[in-house]
């Protein structure tokens, strides 16, 4: 996958984040989203190889969400191995795999 694939990918989330982030929502609604944003800015960052951001592995195949379209990031555990990288199931909403936001906010509530 090419690097602007990548960004494309980061670009997305941050849209779906920044969408569903408005302030009438509850607060531990608005913090969720506000993780989101955090976590793709720091995917960016990862992708143009800003090493004291780094999350990205170019070994790592990436998903891409069949909501939203933006990347799955790969779940880690607290001291940063990588646990799992498949996403969430997107049923009943689509076919295929989702990320986490899309998954809480979409796939979950339905």
């Amino acid at each position: 996958m090419e690097i602007l694939q990548k960004i494309r990918g980061v670009i997305s989330r941050l849209d779906h984040a920044l969408a569903h982030s408005d302030e009438s929502r509850p607060p531990v609604t608005l913090l969720f989203y506000e993780e989101r944003i955090a976590e793709a800015i720091a995917s960016l960052r990862g992708v143009l190889n800003d090493p004291e951001y780094s999350e990205f592995d170019p070994d790592q195949e990436i998903l891409e969400c069949v909501i939203c379209s933006g990347q799955i990031e790969h779940k880690r555990s607290p001291d940063g191995e990588v646990y799992w990288t498949t996403g969430n199931n997107a049923e009943p909403i689509g076919d295929g795999r989702c990320c986490e936001s899309c998954n809480t906010s979409v796939v979950i509530p339905a």
